[in-house]
């Protein structure tokens, strides 16, 4: 996530990278990374 909001600030606010690159990687982080993370339980033989 963070490597989508540093890609948006290099260039110009009209550029390539600010429009589309970082979007996308947004998108991804967002939909997939974030839900993975909280969804995500590590097999431990000392659930509670």
């Amino acid at each position: 996530m963070f490597v989508g909001f540093y890609i948006m600030t290099l260039g110009d606010w009209d550029s390539k990278q600010a429009l589309i690159i970082a979007p996308i990687i947004l998108l991804i982080s967002y939909f997939l990374i974030f839900p993975f993370g909280i969804l995500y339980k590590k097999n431990n033989k000392n659930n509670l």
